[in-house]
């Protein structure tokens, strides 16, 4: 993934020191080149969590996430405050102009390093100053742009959990967007997406076996979601997500019938549940104040909901103002509306509310209402505590 990274960071680091004329680096050019790679493994990655290569409409879907801290811009000059008070099309078309220098319609790696090297020089941070020569190599170099963030999920807007994948009382996490963005395209009814189950299947079930179990299935999603977050971001989005495999794996495999294994036809539901119960769990995690950075464990583990909780949490569900948008709460108010919910979904009566009592009246109200996820949840098993 970061690979294009050491090949920018080597040859502007000889461009700086002796104007490139030779094919290795001095030892002050390799302090230099040190600098570089830490600036452009953001800037990589950034254009990596786009696409591969970046199309106008692309751009406009992706600026919008970077506006708002979905997407992480790992404190890029190029991303920091972009184009206030402007619309965001018109932004977005603005610097994608500017990106595309061939004017061929997409921007390329090269096209894209050479857009954020720019801005850096512009906004004269330590690492602009150093391409432009305004500073001198080594010494009292701040961290560049990543540096310090390139292992953490960062906060996003009203977010300020330290470790990055939780959030605050009522908004949806940043780790919640990250799991869905991977496991999304698994469960869509297109080429592409029964190319990735079909490929998917083949790693949970190498020896064709024709069933997978609820132990594979969470193997997966934890090693798909180390594999694309390294460096401990996978590991904490799935501390904190875990249990919507277990509601996911339990819904799917009783459209079948098929005892405790999942069967191909399912698997395409179960991903489904997979980035729709993960909403769920994230929801509850917010409001419970139970961000699972480390310790999470899979089932409904004695982590309640509060009166107190929901009240102070319940008008960033209202209209779907914190990132979720739950057919459920689709009639919230006031404290009284949100009293007269608590007690629905409060059906053991024990003054708070467990993770499987919020997911059974999540799943009760998409079904309810014939919402596009009532309709798939309709088609499984019940919630289930355990």
């Amino acid at each position: 993934r970061y690979r294009p990274s050491y090949i920018h960071a080597f040859d502007d680091a000889r461009a700086i020191g002796r104007g490139g004329k030779d094919d290795y680096l001095s030892k002050p050019e390799f302090r230099v080149c040190s600098v570089l790679l830490c600036f452009y493994a953001a800037v990589v990655d950034c254009f990596f969590s786009v696409d591969v290569r970046i199309l106008p409409g692309e751009w406009r879907a992706a600026y919008v996430l970077f506006r708002d801290g979905t997407l992480d811009g790992n404190g890029l000059a190029a991303l920091v405050h972009p184009s206030d008070g402007v619309g965001t099309d018109e932004a977005a078309d603005k610097i994608f102009k500017e990106m595309d220098s061939d004017g061929r319609g997409m921007a390329t790696m090269a096209e894209w390093c050479k857009y954020f090297r720019k801005a850096e020089e512009d906004a004269r941070t330590p690492v602009g100053l150093l391409f432009t020569g305004s500073r001198k190599e080594g010494r009292h170099h701040a961290a560049p742009p990543g540096l310090h963030r390139s292992t953490a999920l960062p906060p996003g807007p009203g977010r300020s959990s330290p470790k990055g994948t939780g959030s605050v009382c009522g908004m949806a996490s940043r780790a919640l967007a990250l799991f869905r963005k991977h496991f999304a395209p698994y469960g869509e009814k297109t080429p592409r997406g029964k190319s990735l189950r079909k490929a998917a299947w083949h790693r949970l079930c190498p020896d064709d076996g024709g069933a997978v179990r609820l132990a594979e299935l969470e193997r997966w999603v934890s090693l798909e979601l180390e594999r694309k977050h390294p460096g401990g971001v996978g590991r904490r989005i799935w501390c904190r997500l875990r249990p919507c495999c277990m509601h996911a794996f339990e819904s799917a495999r009783a459209v079948d019938g098929n005892g405790d294994t999942l069967s191909t036809r399912e698997f395409r539901l179960c991903v489904r549940y997979l980035c729709i119960y993960s909403g769920m769990v994230d929801s509850h995690c917010s409001v419970a104040g139970d961000n699972r950075n480390g310790g999470g464990n899979g089932t409904d583990d004695g982590h309640c909901v509060s009166l107190k909780e929901w009240e102070a949490a319940f008008p960033h569900f209202r209209n779907g103002t914190g990132g979720y948008n739950f057919a459920a709460f689709a009639d919230l108010a006031d404290n009284s509306t949100a009293g007269d919910i608590f007690r629905k979904m409060d059906a053991g009566a024990q003054g708070s509310i467990a993770l499987f009592e919020w997911c059974h009246y999540l799943v009760a109200a998409e079904i309810g209402r014939g919402t596009e996820d009532g309709a798939d949840l309709s088609l499984g098993g019940p919630v289930t505590k355990n």
